[in-house]
């Protein structure tokens, strides 16, 4: 064989792993520490959600016209009457310019939609209402409040009212979908969303790139306002009135999704659950069989070998405390690890 072709071919073999190593390296990006979710979250029926291996949850397949919905499950629902933070890391492929139609984080009361899924796909992304319709509907959440991670712009319609500044690689923004106040009719009869603290990528990026953004949300239940961080962008603060807005202080949370005719790999992990995260609480442990003092930690101490031995029945005996930001729930006492 002649040696230049080889050596030709040989830099195109370099090349070609190269650019697989690259891309591979660009679309997989590292998971972030998050906590299983079985028996906290579940799929609504109906929909193409699924939670992989690990507690991943992938709200939307890379199909078209898919829809996803996960949500909490009874016992897991949010307490507005306690404060609350949680941490999540959402990622909306690496799709870029091609990616449809994104996520949206959402808080809601209504039983029935949670277990029977029935939204559109497209550009509602599970929690608007009905974008290609002419006449108000009910495809709306009902008493709901979300955040949309939106990674395509729908034209004239409904995306209509947004800022014609450039292109858009994506865009955060919140709103309520029950109200009338979130849409505005078209001169074209159809309905647009007001996107309230419209927020979009900074120096050309897209919302679609293949990153796990950091997305965190803390509730203030005094102040009655909720405030959420998408990735480093500015913080948004909303005032919420769970009795108007929700009817009820126990809310349904999770995440929505959809696809369109084009589409995207939408995940969701969480990291930090309100009841279900490390508390630092004095811990008291006494040797059953008498032979050594009581010892007492606090703050993480740790504790001498010579305090206890191994082999020992030991009494553990703990004090909550720094319970302010956590809603209490029993089933986070029983799987204590020491």
């Amino acid at each position: 064989m002649d040696r230049r072709k080889l050596a030709l071919g040989a830099t195109m073999l370099t090349m070609l792993l190269a650019f697989i190593c690259i891309n591979s390296g660009r679309t997989q990006a590292a998971i972030p520490a998050h906590i299983p979710i079985d028996g906290i979250f579940k799929p609504s029926i109906g929909v193409d959600s699924s939670v992989q291996a690990g507690g991943i949850v992938q709200v939307t397949p890379d199909s078209q016209n898919k829809k996803g919905a996960i949500w909490s499950e009874e016992q897991y629902k949010i307490d507005l009457t306690h404060n609350f933070t949680s941490l999540m890391y959402v990622n909306l492929g690496d799709k870029k310019a091609q990616s449809v139609d994104g996520m949206a984080f959402g808080m809601m009361n209504d039983r029935d939609k949670v277990k029977n899924w029935q939204q559109v796909t497209g550009g509602a992304l599970g929690v608007w209402r009905n974008p290609f319709s002419w006449v108000k509907d009910n495809s709306a959440i009902a008493k709901s409040f979300a955040v949309e991670f939106d990674t395509y712009h729908n034209g004239n319609d409904f995306d209509g009212l947004l800022p014609n500044d450039g292109p858009d690689r994506g865009h955060v923004a919140y709103n309520f979908p029950g109200q009338d106040s979130a849409y505005q009719r078209l001169p074209s009869r159809l309905y647009a969303l007001n996107h309230l603290q419209l927020q979009k990528p900074q120096n050309g990026d897209y919302l679609s790139n293949g990153t796990w953004h950091p997305f965190r949300v803390k509730w203030d239940s005094l102040k009655k306002q909720l405030t959420y961080q998408f990735d480093d962008y500015a913080p948004v603060t909303v005032a919420i009135d769970p009795a108007t807005v929700f009817g009820t202080n126990q809310v349904y949370w999770g995440f929505t999704g959809s696809t369109g005719d084009y589409s995207e790999l939408n995940q969701v992990v969480f990291s930090e659950i309100p009841g279900l995260n490390s508390i630092d609480s004095p811990v008291t442990m006494t040797d059953l069989e008498k032979t050594t003092p009581t010892v007492s930690l606090t703050n993480n101490q740790a504790m001498q070998t010579s305090q206890l031995y191994v082999g020992r029945t030991v009494h553990y005996s703990i004090t909550p405390t720094n319970l302010v930001d956590c809603k209490f729930n029993p089933n986070f006492w029983t799987n204590l690890s020491a």
